[in-house]
């Protein structure tokens, strides 16, 4: 199965889902700044296709989506690129994220204490403005 096959039919950026050519309904993933097709992306990299592959965080795309789907982001509320957010420690499930909270707190390494200097650091320069 060459690369060329994973052409999306459509796509829905906010949702991140969409339909490949091959794969049917998926979960879509950035790469390179475009939306593509997971298992496409996948080969690319030389990793064997397997559409139920478990995630980092323990799922199934399929388990995923469903348990995604109805929520919204746990910090900002947004329905907007949602994640099934996880700790990387115990590798337990906590909870829905947009993609941009749960960029932020990889970012800040999910420490309390960083967000917490963050979250200062703005309050304090937001009233001397």
């Amino acid at each position: 199965m060459g690369l060329w096959v994973h052409r999306l039919i459509d796509k829905d950026e906010d949702t991140m889902s969409g339909t490949c050519k091959e794969c049917g309904p998926i979960d879509l993933v950035w790469k390179n700044g475009r939306l593509k097709c997971p298992t496409a992306v996948r080969e690319q990299r030389g990793v064997r296709p397997d559409s139920e592959s478990r995630q980092p965080h323990g799922l199934t795309p399929t388990q995923a989506r469903e348990f995604r789907e109805g929520k919204v982001c746990a910090i900002c509320g947004s329905t907007d690129r949602l994640v099934v957010d996880h700790c990387h420690e115990r590798m337990v499930i906590r909870d829905v994220l947009c993609a941009s909270c749960n960029l932020g707190l990889g970012l800040f390494g999910d420490d309390p204490k960083r967000l917490e200097a963050a979250a200062n650091y703005l309050h304090r320069h937001k009233a001397s403005a």
